[in-house]
């Protein structure tokens, strides 16, 4: 979705929430995801194009929280932790994320790992709530 689009989601999820309705944000934040195995932490997935959308996004937000559109109330900041059976399924899965790659190098250190296979990445969840406007 464009940035453009963004906003204009944004607008509408805002004419559509009843006074004071609540507007939940959930987004990785804080760094590129960690691959981790059974040798430990062996790298991260490369999310540099991903976290310039996501920097631009929470601009958009935020001047939505200017205009009076919204109020932010919350932040919660937490690691989502995802399990893989195989070192496979992990490479296969980080291949198929939008804006986020894994390095051919990366991808062979896990294929070449031992169990365990999980991706830690740092994330938070925002609270907002849509104020009335005239």
């Amino acid at each position: 979705m464009t940035l453009e689009g963004v906003v204009h989601a944004l607008r509408r999820i805002h004419r559509s929430l009843v006074p004071n309705g609540i507007l939940f944000d959930l987004q990785p934040r804080g760094g590129p995801a960690r691959v981790i195995t059974g040798l430990g932490e062996i790298g991260s997935l490369d999310g540099r194009e991903f976290f310039r959308d996501a920097r631009a996004t929470e601009r958009l937000l935020a001047g939505l929280v200017r205009e009076g559109l919204f109020a932010f109330e919350q932040e919660v900041a937490f690691r989502v932790e995802s399990s893989f059976d195989s070192g496979e399924e992990l490479v296969e899965t980080a291949r198929g994320f939008a804006r986020t790659r894994i390095s051919k190098r990366l991808a062979a250190r896990v294929l070449r790992s031992p169990p365990p296979y999980r991706l830690s990445e740092p994330s938070s969840l925002r609270r907002y709530r849509a104020l009335v406007t005239a």
